[in-house]
């Protein structure tokens, strides 16, 4: 598959998600969920046992779509990531990997450890490459 056609389809899963946000409504969601657990407090609220049941088993239907949701925005942020870094092959075989861009790195500078360079960078990403 080529880049064209990988982006292509990364774009139109991020169409999709926004699609599925606006068709299950997560904010009403999560709105719901947040009344139940206030009903939960409420110590009274164990003592209609049908009442509680039924509460129970909607926050569980609400969370069980917002883990879904979740779990499938996590999967296509990482097939952004590995894109990302399939796009960034070609850099890191180009990077002379001389360590002269470190004095102008932020997080370098920040950090002072070498796997956070640019090199270090280079170096985690072209072991990922090579290795999976």
């Amino acid at each position: 598959m080529e880049n064209y056609e990988i982006n292509k389809n990364l774009n139109d899963f991020k169409i999709r998600i926004n699609e599925l946000i606006n068709a299950i409504n997560l904010e009403k969601v999560n709105s719901e969920i947040k009344e139940y657990e206030d009903l939960m407090n409420n110590p009274n609220f164990w003592s209609n046992q049908k009442q509680s049941a039924s509460i129970l088993k909607k926050i569980k239907i609400a969370k069980d779509k917002i883990d879904k949701y979740n779990k499938i925005n996590s999967l296509i942020e990482e097939l952004e990531f590995y894109f990302d870094i399939h796009k960034s092959k070609e850099e890191i075989y180009k990077c002379s990997k001389c360590g002269l861009c470190q004095s102008v790195c932020p997080l370098f500078l920040a950090t002072k450890n070498e796997l956070f360079s640019p090199r270090g960078r280079f170096i985690v990403l072209n072991n990922h490459i090579n290795n999976g």
